[in-house]
């Protein structure tokens, strides 16, 4: 296990990587998206902004994270499944090309009634 300061070559470093822990602090959430890009396992808490991405695999304490990386670094079908998981999450919503549409979309209707509202 190696922590990392801030690094340039960060996807380079996740594909030699089987799982990525997000430390307990605020900052990190788009390292997060990086590792689901690479179909990683992550550990994070819930309610900060790494475990916000992980919507319901964002665990609520730190014990929780032990257990996590205790059972992620003894079984490695575990590690396959919950990066595969996490790699479809990535995929389905936080990838620009896959969400982008969506986005724009909620974007002309939040205008669109906004000018309705305005309208005397």
């Amino acid at each position: 296990m190696r922590a990392l300061a801030t690094r340039d070559d960060l996807p380079a470093i996740l594909r030699c990587s089987d799982i990525y822990v997000n430390p307990p602090r605020m900052g990190g959430g788009f390292s997060v998206a990086e590792a689901m890009a690479e179909g990683l396992p992550v550990i994070a808490l819930a309610g900060s902004d790494g475990g916000d991405k992980l919507g319901e695999m964002a665990l609520p304490h730190l014990d929780a994270c032990t257990e996590r990386l205790a059972a992620l670094i003894e079984n490695p079908r575990l590690r396959s499944e919950m990066g595969a998981d996490l790699r479809q999450r990535f995929d389905s919503q936080l990838d620009i090309a896959a969400s982008g549409p969506a986005l724009l979309e909620a974007c002309r209707l939040a205008a669109r009634l906004a000018r309705e509202r305005l309208r005397p």
